[in-house]
């Protein structure tokens, strides 16, 4: 202790020397050294406060993508550089350039990426470097991430910083030149189990950065009042300061990004001061703020508002921090601060505080609903009001606050505002609630919160902060100041405060209607409906408070609510609804009347009912929409007057009644439509014609067309259909009853197709079309055939040379043999004519190669020609000739051609011989004429004699082409040996002369034969002679040089001379407790000779002191102490724990956790039976407790146990509804029954997701389809509407069988209107149509058969809607008659029945009472106009005359028959002579008539026929 006051007292007087020698005007008052450097870091922090705008860092991406380097190495892609890394021995990425960053990485184990903070790439891990000087904050190497981009890390990410290891005020805040990681908006960092992440530098932006289970983050934490070393060494003792801690301004905001710490995961922030490197436990196991498991914990620094967010999901514990700087501090001694920029966010679980704890002006807390905060026992929570806030106990503040140092995004200001506390949840407190004289503000804007006094309140006084003034140790003084405190003060929304000084325990207090009461003071307003319906929840208040009234939900069929009264009959007082009321006593509110007005609706003539309708009394409301009929007539409105001379009205229109009013419909006639429409429906003339009038036949446009088709040509045949004179339709015109279409009605005459053949040929002749009947020209060959000639048609059809000819069946007929007419006949089929060919023949010349012709012949096309020998060419002297072919390759003929003989060439060799010197021959080669030889063998030699040797120079002749047999010689050069030699002038080369080696002569003729060498100077070889340094008694010598060869000294040493000893003193040394001490001696540095001898001073020893006493009690152990030096302060011995008197037994049921303390050796029993909250999947049933229950021997949990038990049956799951058995979700279960309360059947429809279906509505326009696989046989398929529980619609009467509603008949199954087509129900068939509605008392053409083995049909039903079966026959049935088979109407056309003729119409209604034209015959009469009588007869029949056959006169007009028929023929010819029949089959006679069946004999024109039918004028 005393040294440490030694160095305490060093620096204040060095402070002093500093002040002293400082200029005056620099100088205002005396500050510690702790003091200058806090006004420096102050002045920064004004600066920046000052800046003209702050605003959050935004998502903006840099121009580039990011590069990183490796060893190095430059990478433009991350993953590469990843991968380098991996397999190399530098396992550190380095990002090497701003920029951005997208996709998804992962960092390795064992690999770091590392965004630096200088050039030197400087890698920092759990332990960032302290610097003792400040320097500007600026970003050396941002990296940002992109959108999307992710980075998992198994490895590490360094974030590079340095840090500020000040000894006052700004501690261990960021210093100079640092890296930044940008986030942009949904990027993210995952720092996964055994991942960590070093944040010395910045982390800003709006993307996430997560810490798993296992991972860690490290960063720095910041404190920006620290009051210096000698003014926190007054703290060491909590009770000399009552308990205020040293510091009340930290910060840990390297992160400012979202960051949440997941469960297992944790983040240390690390201080350093005063040489101490300390690393503090934050967030995660044994840190100041703990997470159970399932827990996350969120940071977020905003910079706009320079707050930091803490949002908690899950069980936490705030434990508090213990570090050592100077002294050891421990939060669990003193009163932990809050600091004032927090937001405290408790989303869910329980968040405790177990030791005691203040919220500093401005911490804002909220507790979500179904959130809690516990306030432990023997923990106190002090809540701070603004107003007992003072700058003076935050050390250099001027506002009381001192913010963060710097942020890169830009730090806003903020200034002292009051703690609150938003209480949706509870806040419970089995310790003490306390807030400062103003209150500060715990309220609750949701009216959810509780307060929950478990235990009495508190009865402490006073809380303290403190102050600091004076310098140096001596001077530095610390003063508590007392804040005085009551038992929390609930805020009230009208600004008066509910005081909780009185409360009991167990009370809770309840927000409600704007006031914090306690819970079972309320009293009670009722609502009673006074003769309307429904229900309301009575208020629950308390009394003499302002309350606003619950918005009235009763109703009353035709009366309008007006208010509530205390009395029934409204005598009493009088409140609107919503009213503020303020009772003392329970009280009743009657709900207030007044009766509507009632519309009645009138059809006037018309059909139909309609509801009357109940209106608000004078106030505007839309009338029902018309529902009546009047057969032929429209609605034209409504009037207060049968007659219309009333008030008029439209339909839906608004009125306003303040009595009763009878509205009657209002009439006119129908108008309706009429189209005539050509062929193809497209309309030529339309109008509109008034019902039950008489209108004219008034088509006034030029007669249809209708385009001939591939098929047929067709020509109007003057009349339109429907001609139906029992529909009021006749020649001259219609009674309009309904809307109707006429069609035109159209003769066709067939169109024949004439298709062509190549037979062999190439080309193309599209195929031609004509009419039946018709002449018809061959047509000139437009097929080609190479080496054939078209030689022809011929004729495959039915055909004739003549109109008057019988046509006849031909087939593959020459159109030569048919004795055609200038190539012309008469088609009555399609046609096809094929080419006919006829081969060419060409010739073919032979010739030799030099142009003389061998052979000419003529030869068919296709035919391979042949020549029949072989020719032959004489040969020369270079070659000899060999026939090889002809050119052209001979091939089949194909036109005029010549071929030519083509010779192959062989060429002639000659023998080369080759001779040596001697004669003697070397070799003889044979060698192709015009080849020039080569010798293929060595050169040839000669042998060399005594004096010379011998070289082949060559041959005695230029080689050349062969042309002829040659013979070569070879030639050779001799040479002296020079066998021997001898050397002359030779010389040795010394240390300073050149030598020479010598030249060489050939002995034998004197010849020089080489030149020798200059051998050069060999130099001196130099040695070192070695300085030697002089010490402090000898002499020592310079260096020098000398040549070890010849000993000639080059350099000469001179002599040095002794240098003395050189004295330093060793200093002396103070003993401390455990260290001896030395006295001052002397040494000398250079030879280190001792020359005054230090003296040992033995060690002082400890002097023991106890701290930390405490005596064990019921419920909590004691402590013997700890044995600590009061001279050195050091601990000489930890104390033992004295076991307490009790023991705490934990109760955990569900995650909940109670104690109770009980005397060791009893047995606990836990109050009541545990229960498990059951979910939508499963109950519990508690089996018992994790261990057995044994007398108390000391603390022990006990944890319930409990067996699960799957549900089975409908399940509701938040928004969704499932099916299950044994708790499992049964998928794809399709359509299931199920038994409400009252035992009525409801519908779900589970989907193959196992969700059942909702919110398929009308509204929404598409049903569910639910198919017949799906429906589990409970009801039809079909497409269902399903409400927001997804149950199918239904109604509430929960009908079954056929229900008659509105006049219509429908079928329901359990109250559901089934839309299923045909069902047979008790016997009967029915036919529901797509409404539900079944079809009753008509005809109806039914498709949806289902399982009864019905056909698809139109069938009749009776007014019950029954299925009417098995009608055959013509039957009278509607007014009018029907032809019937086997139950159905059917369309027959011309039939007879028992000797009787009747027409059976497309609808199948028989024709009677009537003319009509028939059209389908089936073949028992002509089609023609027939009078049918009232029972559906033909009374005109027209049967086969056998007799009759050609033009017959009868009934005043000619006819003609054909087999017993009159028949339709068109245009004939009979003897020579020309008629024209009509339709009708009538004769035209006596009158000019346009015909336009001509049957090819004539054009279509007029023509004038004479009485006796005969053509006056043919041809012309």
């Amino acid at each position: 202790m005393k040294q440490a006051f030694k160095r305490i007292l060093s620096l204040a007087l060095a402070l002093l020397m500093v002040v002293v020698l400082l200029p005056a005007g620099l100088v205002t008052s005396a500050y510690a050294l702790d003091d200058i450097q806090q006004t420096e870091d102050y002045t920064a922090t004004v600066q920046a406060a000052a800046s003209p705008s702050v605003q959050p860092q935004a998502d903006v991406s840099a121009d580039a993508a990011a590069t990183f380097s490796v060893n190095n190495k430059s990478y433009t892609d991350l993953n590469a550089a990843i991968n380098a890394a991996v397999n190399g021995a530098d396992k550190t990425i380095v990002v090497a350039a701003d920029g951005t960053l997208s996709g998804n990485y992962t960092i390795p184990a064992g690999v770091t990426l590392l965004v630096p903070f200088d050039d030197a790439s400087t890698l920092y891990t759990t332990e960032p470097e302290a610097v003792e000087s400040l320097a500007n904050q600026t970003a050396y190497r941002t990296l940002t991430l992109n959108s999307g981009a992710s980075i998992t890390v198994n490895g590490a990410i360094s974030v590079g910083g340095k840090l500020y290891a000040s000894t006052s005020t700004h501690v261990c805040k960021p210093t100079g030149a640092y890296g930044q990681i940008k986030m942009s908006g949904g990027s993210q960092i995952t720092v996964a189990n055994g991942g960590a992440l070093y944040a010395w530098g910045y982390i800003t932006g709006s993307g996430n950065v997560r810490i798993t289970s296992g991972a860690t983050v490290y960063e720095c934490f910041q404190v920006t009042d620290w009051r210096g070393g000698s003014a926190t060494f007054k703290f060491a003792t909590p009770a000399d300061v009552k308990k205020v801690f040293p510091f009340s301004q930290y910060y840990v905001q390297n992160i400012e990004a979202p960051l949440t710490i997941e469960y297992g995961g944790a983040e240390k922030a690390y201080i350093t001061a005063y040489g101490e490197k300390i690393t503090i436990g934050f967030i995660g196991a044994n840190s100041m703020f703990e997470l159970a498991e399932g827990a996350t914990f969120t940071k977020k620094y905003d910079p706009v508002t320079d707050r930091i967010s803490f949002d908690i999901n899950g069980n936490a514990s705030l434990k508090g921090i213990k570090m050592t700087v100077i002294m050891t501090i421990d939060s669990a001694n003193y009163v932990l601060p809050i600091n004032n920029n927090v937001n405290i966010n408790i989303h869910s679980g329980v968040t405790t505080i177990s030791q005691d704890a203040a919220l500093l002006p401005g911490v804002q807390v909220t507790i979500d609903e179904g959130a809690k905060l516990d306030i432990q026992k023997n923990a106190n929570l002090y809540v701070y009001d603004a107003d007992q806030w003072s700058k003076d106990y935050v050390w250099g503040s001027g506002n009381g606050i001192s913010p963060v140092a710097y942020s890169p995004s830009g730090k806003g200001s903020r200034a002292v505002s009051d703690t609150a506390i938003n209480v949706n949840g509870v806040l419970r407190a089995e310790g003490g609630v306390y807030t400062t004289a103003g209150g500060a503000d715990i309220y609750s804007s949701q009216s959810t919160g509780n307060f929950v006094q478990t235990a009495a309140p508190g009865s402490e006084k006073n809380t303290y902060q403190c102050t600091q003034s004076g310098s140096g140790f001596f001077g530095t003084k610390i003063t508590p100041v007392a804040i005085p405190i009551t038992p929390a003060k609930l805020h009230n929304a009208d600004g008066t405060y509910t005081e909780t000084t009185a409360s009991k325990a167990g009370d809770t207090y309840v927000y409600a209607n704007g006031k914090w009461a306690v819970k079972g003071n309320e009293i009670a307003i009722t609502f009673d409906p006074n003769g309307g319906t429904g229900t309301m929840a009575a208020m629950s208040v308390n009394p003499g408070v302002d309350n606003k009234l619950s918005a009235n939900v009763f109703i009353r069929e035709n009366y309008t609510f007006t208010g509530w009264n205390t009395t029934a009959d409204g005598t009493g007082t009088a409140y609107a609804d919503g009213a503020t009321v303020n009772f003392n006593a329970d009280t009743t509110l009657y709900a207030q009347w007044t009766q509507n007005p009632v519309i009645t609706f009138d059809a006037n003539g018309g059909d139909g009912l309609m509801p009357t309708q109940t209106v608000q009394p004078g106030a505007a409301a839309a009338l029902t929409a018309n529902a009546f009929t009047r057969a032929d007539y429209d609605f034209a409105g409504w009037n207060t007057a049968a007659d219309g001379t009333g008030t008029p009205y439209a339909d839906g229109a608004n009125i306003t009644a303040s009595e009763n009013v009878t509205l009657y419909a209002q009439w006119t006639l129908h108008k309706y439509h009429v189209r005539w429409l050509n062929w193809d429906n497209s309309v030529l003339q339309e109008g509109d014609y008034t019902c039950k009038q008489w209108a004219e036949w008034d088509f006034s446009h030029e007669d249809p067309e209708k385009p001939d088709d591939e098929d047929y040509a067709y020509s109007f045949a003057g009349r339109w259909t429907p001609y139906d004179a029992a529909e009021g339709i006749n020649g001259w015109g219609f009674y309009p009853h309904k809307d109707v279409d006429f069609t035109a009605v159209f003769n066709r005459t067939a169109r024949l197709t004439v298709t062509f053949d190549a037979n062999g040929g190439t080309g193309t002749m599209a195929p031609v079309k004509t009419l039946s009947g018709e002449e018809y020209i061959l047509p000139e060959c437009s097929f080609t055939r190479e080496g054939y000639t078209f030689d022809g048609w011929l004729i495959t059809g039915k055909i004739a040379a003549y109109p008057s000819e019988e046509p006849s069946d031909v087939e593959d007929v020459p159109a030569a043999d048919l004795g055609l007419r200038r190539g012309m006949l008469f088609l009555y089929s399609d046609l096809t004519l094929k080419a006919s060919w006829k081969v060419n023949t060409y010739t073919v010349t032979w010739k030799n190669d030099d142009g003389t012709v061998l052979k000419t012949e003529k030869v068919n096309y296709g035919a391979m020609p042949t020549y029949g020998g072989i020719p032959t060419k004489s040969a020369d002297a270079q070659y000899t000739y060999c026939f090889a072919g002809w050119t052209p390759e001979v091939a089949p003929v194909m036109g005029d051609v010549t071929y030519s003989a083509v010779y192959t060439e062989q060429l002639r060799s000659y023998t080369v011989k080759w001779v040596n010197w001697d004669g003697t021959t070397l070799r003889e080669d044979t060698v192709p004429y015009g080849t020039v030889p080569a010798y293929g063998a060595a050169d040839p030699t000669r042998a060399a004699d005594a004096k010379n040797t011998y070289t082949f120079s060559g041959w005695d002749k230029e080689i050349t082409a062969v042309t002829g047999n040659v013979t070569y010689t070879a030639q050779f050069t001799a040479a002296c040996r020079h066998a021997a030699t001898t050397l002359r002038d030779v010389k040795d080369a010394t240390c300073t002369e050149d030598g020479y080696t010598g030249d060489t002569y050939c002995s034998d003729c004197g010849e020089k034969l080489s030149d020798g060498a200059v051998i050069p100077a060999k130099g001196h070889t130099e040695v070192i002679d070695s300085a030697v340094e002089p010490t402090c008694t000898k002499t020592g010598l310079t260096e020098g040089k000398h040549c070890s060869v010849c000993n000639e000294v080059i350099v000469a040493q001179q002599v040095i001379p002794a240098a003395g000893h050189t004295e330093v003193i060793d200093p002396a040394v103070e003993p401390t407790c455990t260290k001896t001490g030395l006295t001052e001696g002397k040494h000398c540095s250079v030879c280190n000779e001792v020359i005054v001898a230090q003296q040992v001073i033995p060690a002082a020893g400890h002097t023991e002191e106890i701290r930390g006493w405490k005596d064990a009690t019921l419920t909590e152990d004691g402590y013997t102490g700890d044995t600590y030096c009061s001279v050195c302060d050091k601990l000489l011995k930890t104390g033992t724990v004295i076991p307490k008197t009790g023991a705490t037994v934990t109760w955990i049921v569900d995650g909940v956790t109670t104690t109770q303390v009980y005397a060791r050796g009893t047995m606990p029993s836990y109050d009541g039976t545990p229960v498990k909250t059951e979910t939508p999947y499963y109950t519990y049933a508690f089996t018992g407790w994790d261990k057995e229950l044994t007398a108390v021997t000391g603390d022990v949990t006990y944890t319930a146990q409990f067996q699960a038990v799957g549900k089975n049956g409908l399940c509701i799951d938040g928004d969704d509804t499932y099916w299950l058995e044994n708790g499992q979700i049964v998928k794809d279960k399709g359509l299931t029954q199920v038994k409400d309360a009252q035992g009525h059947n409801l519908y779900y429809y589970f989907d193959v997701d196992g969700k059942a279906v909702k919110n398929v509505l009308p509204a929404g326009g598409h049903d569910f389809w639910i198919s017949a696989d799906k429906t589990n046989g409970l009801l039809p398929e079909w497409g269902y509407y399903f409400d927001e529980y997804g149950v199918i619609l239904h109604n509430e009467q929960f009908q079954n069988g056929i229900v008659t509603e509105d006049d219509a008949k429908y079928y329901y199954i359990d109250g559901i209107r089934v839309h299923m087509g045909m069902f047979q129900l008790d016997g009967s068939y029915y036919y529901a149509k797509s409404s539900g509605q079944l079809v009753t008392g008509k005809e109806y053409y039914c498709e949806r058969m289902n399982d009864t083995g019905l056909k698809a049909g139109k069938y009749a039903f009776d007014a019950d809607g029954k299925l009417i079966l098995k009608k055959n026959g013509i039957v009278a049935e509607n007014g009018s008659l029907y032809y019937y088979k086997d139950g159905l109407r059917t369309y027959a056309g011309l039939i007879e029945i028992d000797g009787s003729y009747y027409y059976v119409k497309t609808s199948g209604e028989v024709v009677h009472g009537r003319n009509y034209w028939i059209s389908k015959t089936n073949g028992l009469m002509p089609e023609r106009s027939y009078t049918f009588a009232d029972d559906g007869r033909m009374l005109d029949p027209e049967i086969k005359d056998t007799k009759k056959d050609g033009i017959v006169p009868e009934d005043g007009s000619l006819y003609y028959y054909e087999d017993g028929l009159r028949t339709y023929a068109g245009l004939i010819e009979i003897d020579g002579s020309y008629y024209y029949v009509k339709t009708s089959g009538e004769v035209v006679h006596g009158r000019n008539y346009w015909i336009t069946k001509t049957n090819g004999l004539m054009a279509e024109r007029s023509y004038t026929f004479a009485d006796d039918g005969r053509m006056v004028n043919p041809g012309k």
